[in-house]
């Protein structure tokens, strides 16, 4: 009785030690990536949900929303920091060739995730879980897929609201919601009419070529050095980026959907 309190009151620590960490250091923030898995485990039925459950019991974090968000708070810690390179991939950098692969690696991360997802036991199944959802949605944030020469706009200034920031961190968070239950509305208000059909590992190079399009054709000729982003810029793309998120939490959706249909526990 003793030990299973300790478990759990040791559980409740790392939950809120992840709940009050930074949200927007690295990619969509925590609380965009609570509010993708949350339309995720609202779109899958009991059963499916279920199947879930029993994969996260053997995770400290055991709701899919938060979980989904873990991935950025574990990366500097030293048994996580190779997946530090897992986050991105560059439209125009060199093929990656490196087994270990710590730059640039994020479609190989998504694909040894998926794998694991489906052939793991344990603690690992869990944490692929938590890594493919939160990498496919990294995958929809189009400076995610951006340039080499400017790491993905983080050396690109802009001015927004009076702070200076970078273009990367503009589109991770700041012309966003705060809050997740606001984000969750508008990221179900921006919805778009979509559908498709998964066919793996085909289908997530087409999420590939279309967030790098978006970041090469949209994102990239819409700056302008030292930009002020203002009203129009954000009239222009903050509807873009809930869409992506719409499609981050479908695709995700699909993903596990098929993962579980193929092998059930």
């Amino acid at each position: 009785m003793v030990k299973t309190s300790v478990i759990a009151l040791c559980r409740s620590a790392i939950f809120i030690l992840c709940v009050i960490l930074p949200q927007s250091a690295w990619g969509w923030s925590s609380n965009l990536h609570r509010a993708v898995c949350e339309v995720v485990w609202q779109q899958l039925n009991t059963t499916e949900r279920q199947w879930l459950l029993e994969v996260m019991q053997h995770h400290d974090i055991q709701n899919f929303s938060t979980g989904c968000a873990w991935p950025d708070w574990i990366r500097e810690k030293a048994e996580y920091r190779h997946t530090r390179g897992w986050h991105y991939q560059n439209f125009d950098q060199p093929p990656v060739k490196d087994e270990n692969c710590l730059k640039g690696c994020l479609l190989r991360a998504i694909r040894q995730n998926y794998n694991l997802l489906r052939t793991a036991t344990g603690q690992e199944k869990a944490e692929a879980l938590y890594f493919l959802a939160h990498l496919v949605a990294d995958l929809h944030q189009p400076l995610h897929t951006g340039r080499v020469s400017d790491r993905g706009g983080n050396d690109l200034p802009v001015r927004f609201q009076g702070k200076e920031i970078n273009l990367h961190k503009l589109w991770d968070s700041r012309m966003l919601s705060r809050k997740k239950d606001e984000i969750l509305i508008d990221i179900q208000n921006f919805a778009e009419p979509h559908s498709e059909t998964l066919i793996w590992p085909e289908s997530l190079q087409g999420w590939y070529a279309e967030s790098s399009q978006i970041a090469s054709t949209r994102v990239y000729p819409a700056y302008k050095n030292s930009a002020i982003i203002d009203a129009d810029y954000v009239a222009e793309f903050q509807p873009l980026s809930y869409q992506l998120l719409n499609r981050a939490a479908l695709r995700i959706t699909m993903l596990l959907q098929y993962i579980i249909r193929e092998h059930p526990q």
